[in-house]
């Protein structure tokens, strides 16, 4: 019934991966703030406004995670 727009605006993406700002802030080690920055320069690329509330698929925050240590290597 109602589920149905939401479960294809998140592209049957489960609540549980997609991370909130507060959330990246806690797993970047780093305040809101800095990753409100982030986000608005470009720095953090992938996230979405979902509901009002700017979001990242966990899987994407890994990805760029993983490619700056690629980078360091």
């Amino acid at each position: 019934m109602f589920t149905e727009p939401i479960e294809k605006a998140r592209g049957n993406v489960p609540k549980s991966e997609l991370l909130y700002v507060r959330d990246i802030a806690e797993r970047l080690g780093r305040s809101v703030a800095q990753i409100n920055y982030m986000i608005s320069t470009g720095q953090l690329p992938g996230t979405a406004l979902v509901a009002g509330r700017r979001c990242i698929k966990e899987s994407t925050l890994e990805a760029w995670i993983d490619a700056h240590f690629e980078e360091a290597a």
